[in-house]
């Protein structure tokens, strides 16, 4: 069964396009313009398609689904797949974080695996941001199958010269896997956290400038408010199936 879910998956990622032709951006303004224009208006609008990277963290253990969790069928598609057709128009540069890369062979998307060993999830979205071409970095994890494209176009318009981090803030504090990062001021924050063993996602926090997302912006762009909910367990997948 897994694998012909890697072949599904290879074959899916290398037609997605991602091309930035679809789909619409939120200028802070309020406007809303197909990404396919914002280039056009790139002299007025700063903060474009081809600015960012995008990141999908799929190196968790998925030790309580017992499965690899980003490979796992969802409505007849690998999970990592649903993940990536949502988010690879935000950018123009896909990056896959993954400790075991011939897992993930496709043409589309880089493949990089974690430099700093046995630190956890910090250590996936330092490998992450420290690959992405781009300054600006969206960044996802493969559980998250309702992620919500409105509200990271949103928060892109959010996005300063001034600000590191954009991240929201749910009733169960950051959602560090649902962010914006700035490569240029994070990845050094998040070495010298590394190097200080502090392996607290947010640990480094404290040295870069965190623009947050308060629960009523996004209750406006995600009010299902599924857009953290993650796949963790079997229970959690049967949901997740039920609702998407």
């Amino acid at each position: 069964m897994l694998s012909v879910l890697r072949h599904d998956v290879f074959r899916l990622l290398s037609q997605l396009e991602g091309d930035g032709t679809t789909g619409n951006i939120l200028t802070k303004n309020n406007k809303s313009f197909p990404l396919s224009t914002l280039c056009y208006l790139s002299s007025k609008h700063r903060y474009n398609i081809n600015m960012y990277s995008v990141v999908v963290q799929a190196g968790g253990k998925s030790s309580r689904m017992g499965l690899d969790k980003s490979l796992l069928p969802l409505h007849g598609k690998p999970m990592i797949q649903i993940v990536v057709e949502k988010v690879a128009a935000l950018g123009d540069d896909l990056i896959i974080t993954r400790n075991d890369p011939l897992c993930y062979e496709n043409r589309l998307a880089r493949i990089v695996s974690d430099e700093f060993k046995n630190v956890g999830a910090l250590a996936g979205i330092h490998a992450g941001i420290n690959a992405a071409k781009n300054d600006l970095v969206v960044v996802v994890a493969v559980d998250m199958p309702f992620v919500s494209v409105d509200l990271f176009q949103y928060m892109k318009s959010r996005i300063s010269p001034y600000v590191d981090v954009v991240i929201p803030v749910s009733e169960k504090g950051f959602e560090p896997f649902h962010a914006i990062y700035r490569k240029t001021s994070c990845v050094k924050a998040i070495e010298n956290a590394i190097h200080e063993h502090k392996s607290r996602i947010i640990s480094w926090f404290d040295d870069v400038n965190v623009l947050k997302i308060d629960k009523e912006e996004i209750d406006h762009f995600d009010p299902s408010g599924l857009a953290f909910y993650n796949v963790n367990t079997p229970e959690d997948l049967l949901f997740a199936e039920q609702v998407l």
